[in-house]
């Protein structure tokens, strides 16, 4: 209580770990009350402090609350500038793609955003060739964009199935299965992931995804992912696999 917490974050089978490695903030103050940390556009954290004696609604209704003291501390570097303003809405499509790379976390959720209200077919096309071409953190952010833009139909799912990036074969999974009811060449093509797919990570997604297909044939991504020894230790991949056998049971 009345600290901001400093973690380190380590994978842990297809999940992970966290470690506490500091306090960015710290004060004896009982009342300060840290509920939310968001990103910002200056690459600083800002910190919303409820403020109140107690941080759940208990006793509310007869008026233990204080609405009058909350507040929002900003943790930024010394060498932190002051940001001119801008307004993403005036550039282009291509400019926000380019964009997508930007080291701040912030501006590129942003720019999913405005990517996602605009729809713009020259947009599907950048974000579908660079998916072909780049993996890492701005294949990620692309697949994502491609999704919001309205471009994420079934052929480029099926391309990037066996995409080089585990992270963007593991979101296509998912997004796939978020559509419940799929064409059978894509449940096997599932079913090929759950059998050879070597990064763990992915094999948790297919786990996850599978109870959510209606699909006929897609209790056997939950088969051939039982029959995956290397996941019998996992922290997750038994307990999906056993929700998925209850939920799939009924379909075959």
């Amino acid at each position: 209580l009345n600290h901001v917490v400093s973690s380190q974050i380590k994978p842990d089978g297809s999940s992970f770990q966290t470690t506490d490695i500091g306090f960015p903030m710290q004060t004896p103050d009982p009342w300060f009350r840290p509920v939310d940390i968001k990103h910002g556009p200056d690459g600083s954290i800002y910190v919303a402090d409820w403020y109140d004696e107690q941080v759940n609604h208990y006793r509310n209704h007869e008026g233990r609350i204080d609405v009058a003291r909350g507040r929002i501390y900003r943790l930024r570097s010394k060498e932190t500038d002051a940001m001119s303003p801008f307004d993403l809405r005036q550039k282009t499509s291509h400019e926000l793609v380019d964009l997508l790379e930007n080291p701040n976390r912030w501006l590129r959720q942003t720019v999913l955003r405005v990517l996602a209200d605009r729809r713009d077919p020259s947009a599907i096309t950048r974000l579908q060739q660079g998916l072909r071409v780049r993996d890492g953190q701005f294949a990620l952010e692309a697949l994502w964009a491609l999704n919001a833009s309205g471009g994420f139909e079934p052929n480029m799912a099926r391309e990037l199935l066996t995409h080089e990036d585990p992270h963007v074969r593991a979101w296509t999974i998912r997004l796939i299965a978020d559509q419940r009811e799929i064409p059978p060449d894509q449940i096997e093509q599932l079913v090929e992931r759950a059998r050879y797919e070597p990064e763990r990570l992915v094999r948790s997604q297919l786990a996850s995804s599978a109870r959510r297909l209606t699909t006929p044939g897609s209790l056997r991504i939950v088969k051939y992912l039982l029959l995956r020894p290397e996941d019998e230790d996992d922290i997750h991949i038994p307990l999906l696999l056993w929700a998925g056998l209850g939920e799939l049971s009924r379909i075959g």
